[in-house]
């Protein structure tokens, strides 16, 4: 009986699918209704194994987002693709903290199920976004950082929903010892490599200006609630932050410089573009370094 039971479902959702494509609807609207059908509040399938769900969700976005990242084109996601890492991370959050004080304030949740609530709804849905857009006529950069956002944004929302509210760490003082040495090791490295003026300089400015960041956040959201929590905004946003910008910034500027010496060497001219713009490697020769630079002599 559930073996043919589980094969009509399974022609069931055959013809969903087959008449999902045929009416330009997303699938997933007609299997979530076959589940409202079959479910207890239809036929009375009874199905409550929240391991055995976590584990088929999991397996289905696996394939779902090999399978959209296999059929994607490529050069259209690629210019977009700054954007839509953007959106997956920062608009996630965003979305999240939207969602969470909405529902707190309007809705009276406690602040763990507003913030889960925002966490469940924040990400689109993968596999709804790749089938509309192969049939919608938008601009090639739009379509590819939306496909972009809807891949990779699910992490970030994965993370939200199933890290625990409370943890326990066995070793909380190594781990922090750990993380202040690296921490100090990083401004070491970084004063050994300005004093030597060495191009590898470049590489400890970011990872300092990093682990700055990092500092930052977890002194803040571990100390919420307690009263170190306002030396720990302080010091984020008046010595850590600003630190790690002017860290950042100081990378930059010296990866703009090298860019501009490599430029006279190789006979090119005209501004040095934002990092972005130049390519990893200058594969073919006689090529422009970088986009829009003209070579001068012969």
């Amino acid at each position: 009986m559930n073996l043919l039971l589980g094969a009509g479902i399974i022609v069931a959702a055959v013809v969903a699918a087959r008449l999902a494509h045929q009416a330009g609807l997303p699938a997933l609207l007609l299997f979530l209704g076959l589940g409202l059908v079959l479910g207890e509040s239809g036929a009375g399938i009874r199905f409550d194994n929240v391991q055995l769900t976590e584990v088929l969700g999991l397996s289905a976005l696996v394939l779902i987002l090999a399978e959209g990242g296999l059929t994607t084109n490529w050069a259209h996601a690629r210019p977009a693709m700054p954007a839509a890492l953007l959106l997956a991370t920062v608009g996630v959050g965003v979305s999240i903290l939207i969602v969470g004080v909405s529902t707190r304030y309007l809705l009276g949740f406690s602040w763990q199920d507003a913030l889960l609530l925002g966490a469940v709804l924040a990400p689109t849905d993968a596999a709804a976004v790749f089938s509309v857009l192969r049939k919608l006529p938008l601009p090639p950069r739009l379509s590819g950082m939306l496909e972009g956002e809807s891949g990779l944004n699910d992490p970030a929302a994965v993370l939200a929903v199933t890290l625990p509210s409370r943890f326990t760490a066995a070793e909380w003082g190594p781990a922090w010892v750990g993380f202040d040495v690296a921490l100090l090791a990083a401004f070491a490295g970084t004063g050994w490599a300005l004093w030597k003026r060495r191009q590898i300089v470049i590489g400890f400015l970011i990872v300092t200006a990093t682990l700055l960041c990092c500092d930052a956040w977890f002194d803040c959201v571990l100390d919420w609630g307690t009263s170190a929590f306002w030396l720990s905004l302080a010091s984020a946003l008046l010595a850590e932050l600003p630190v790690a910008g002017v860290l950042v910034l100081r990378a930059r500027w010296l990866m703009r410089m090298t860019m501009r010496i490599v430029m006279a060497h190789t006979g090119h001219v005209g501004p040095v573009p934002t990092l972005w713009r130049i390519p990893l490697f200058d594969t073919e020769p006689g090529e422009p370094v970088v986009s829009g630079a003209r070579r001068t002599g012969p």
